[in-house]
């Protein structure tokens, strides 16, 4: 029996695979133009490193990527994590494009991470994002993330909400 998720991927005609390090180019692209669209500069320099080679970055932390494809092969969202110590994920690059927001892929792509991070015995889970991107932080905060009032040190200043979600207690 399939899941509600690939039911809905399905339905949409859409495909989730692993990140590779072909996306490259069309992760920026899309990144890029997300960013842009609510006035935020396009990935660029040593703070967007992971695009370059989503699989290698990623898996070299310990972390997953996925990429959501449409029939025709192009991008149209994606998302990411990876350990930062044993018990601490950080949730990176949750985003869609415009032409398919709206339809519970946010939801399905939070959930896939949110998953993996249980999976992987990850006590909590953290993001960093910029306020003027709401629908983001409508879902977060749906999903019972907390806001951070720690200054999020090393991260792009438009990356100043920080978010906390613990998955489960301590030594549990």
């Amino acid at each position: 029996m399939a899941s509600n998720h690939e039911n809905l991927l399905a339905e949409l005609r859409l495909t989730l695979r692993p990140g590779i390090r072909a996306d490259a180019d069309a992760l920026r692209s899309l990144v890029g133009g997300i960013l842009q669209s609510y006035g935020l500069p396009a990935p660029g320099a040593a703070l967007d490193d992971d695009l370059a080679d989503v699989a290698g970055w990623y898996g070299s932390r310990q972390g997953m990527f996925e990429v959501l494809e449409d029939s025709s092969g192009v991008l149209v969202g994606c998302s990411g994590a990876y350990g930062r110590s044993q018990t601490l994920c950080e949730l990176r690059r949750l985003y869609l494009a415009y032409k398919v927001r709206h339809r519970g892929l946010g939801r399905v792509l939070l959930e896939r991470v949110l998953a993996w991070a249980r999976t992987h015995g990850f006590e909590t889970i953290e993001l960093f994002t910029a306020p003027v991107l709401k629908e983001a932080v409508q879902l977060y905060e749906r999903y019972g993330f907390a806001r951070q009032l720690q200054a999020s040190a090393g991260k792009a200043d438009a990356c100043d909400l920080h978010f906390s979600l613990r998955l489960r207690d301590a030594g549990s």
